[in-house]
């Protein structure tokens, strides 16, 4: 991540849509370099070091997180955050063990999958406050649930279950390119514009989960996770 955020500042690259989406689901549990479970590192901690990271060096245009604030021209850039409906019965936010290495076998890894990606909703609604001030929304950043998709997110499963999933997911998940729609209307439409913290499941604006609205909790879990990720810079 940070070898990334280093090229883009050395080629004085600018983001101005971000998308965050990059996810898995692993059949057993695994750690990250740092020995943090696997989905948690790459849905929590990865996407905010690198937001953080973008946001500091200026990549993406900002008044109040970067080193050297830097106007936004034209229009307020945008950052959203892939998430999941999952988020809702995902193992609950804990402070005392947030971060623990949680080890799971296939029957545990959509638990662990739903409690990372309600972690990760209440960094993005976390994220959506500080990037606003009384001058105005600085970065907007919203959260979505494309529903069900038919992509390569069960590569790791049992090799004796991939016909059928492939099978299931086929027939009953949404193509990559139908999926993208909420995404693509949270990052680039005009009604949107200086809108921030939404949460919309497909097209549907809705109310994340009560503790992804946490306002005390997300502070604190932004400050845990901060710890978390200072102690491996």
């Amino acid at each position: 991540i940070h070898a990334c955020c280093d090229e883009l500042k050395a080629r004085g690259e600018k983001i101005d849509r971000l998308v965050l989406n990059a996810g898995l689901v692993p059949k057993t549990a695994i750690k990250t370099q740092q020995g943090f479970e696997m989905m948690f590192g790459v849905h929590v901690l990865g996407n905010k070091v690198l937001v953080q990271r973008l946001l500091k060096d200026g990549t993406i245009a900002n008044r109040l997180f970067a080193d050297q604030p830097n106007a936004v021209s034209d229009q307020t850039p945008r950052i959203v955050f892939v998430s999941s409906e999952s988020h809702r019965s995902g193992t609950p936010i804990a402070l005392d063990s947030l971060g623990g290495f949680v080890d799971y076998t296939a029957m545990g890894s959509v638990a662990q999958y739903g409690h990372s990606k309600l972690v990760m909703t209440s960094f993005a609604m976390e994220l959506s406050r500080r990037l606003q001030d009384e001058q105005g929304v600085d970065v907007s950043v919203h959260a979505v649930c494309p529903g069900p998709v038919n992509s390569n997110i069960a590569r790791d499963a049992p090799g004796f279950a991939k016909p059928l999933l492939g099978v299931i997911m086929g027939a009953l998940f949404a193509s990559p390119e139908k999926a993208a729609v909420p995404v693509l209307y949270l990052t680039c439409s005009p009604q949107q514009e200086a809108q921030t913290g939404l949460y919309l499941h497909l097209m549907v604006k809705k109310d994340p989960a009560a503790q992804a609205q946490d306002v005390d909790l997300a502070a604190q879990v932004w400050d845990r996770t901060q710890r978390m990720i200072d102690a491996h810079s």
